[in-house]
């Protein structure tokens, strides 16, 4: 194995040792101040959505924010891995290694810079005014249970939360362009 072959693949191992670091933590913060927001999010349609609990609501659940740390690892360990994986791939147009490694890392941050940025803008539509919005807004593409305690921050943790979805997707296809435009530089 030649010497660039050889940087380029501790590289990619470093790189995906990163990315799951990286996500793992911002996960497990972004879904504890979601639970914080409405612990019912949790407990009335994620819970079951992971078969974490039978019942909605289930007043039986000892530690909630445990379970919060297993949906976290549940929903989140595949995406960092497909999407370094794909800046990686990208960053293989990079004439050496220390490029490679460097602009990898950085789409990385840009990357989950978005995600933090998508969630913060998920947060801040969905207190201020998706939660206002009638409950029947909602009947054709989201889940609400029917007995809910406090409808606003169940709407605002659950908009917070497709943000960061899609601010991760966002992320990815702004790493890819970074990438991209790095190359041969």
């Amino acid at each position: 194995m030649s010497e660039n072959k050889l940087h380029n693949f501790f590289a990619i191992i470093l790189i995906a040792i990163l990315s799951a670091l990286i996500a793992g933590i911002y996960g497990i913060i972004h879904d504890q101040i979601t639970f914080t927001i409405s612990s019912e999010y949790y407990t009335k349609y994620i819970f079951l959505q992971y078969n974490l609990v039978q019942v909605e609501g289930d007043s039986r659940i000892i530690h909630p924010r445990i379970l919060v740390v297993l949906v976290t690892f549940l929903s989140t360990w595949w995406f960092p891995l497909i999407s370094g994986l794909i800046i990686v791939i990208f960053n293989l147009i990079q004439n050496t290694w220390k490029m490679f490694l460097k602009t990898s890392v950085l789409a990385m941050l840009i990357s989950s810079l978005i995600t933090v940025f998508s969630a913060i803008i998920g947060f801040i539509l969905g207190s201020l005014i998706i939660s206002k919005l009638p409950k029947y807004y909602f009947a054709d593409w989201c889940f609400i249970p029917d007995k809910l305690n406090d409808y606003e921050n169940y709407i605002t943790a659950g908009t917070m939360d497709a943000f960061n979805f899609f601010g991760g997707i966002l992320g990815l296809i702004v790493a890819i362009f970074y990438s991209y435009k790095k190359r041969n530089l």
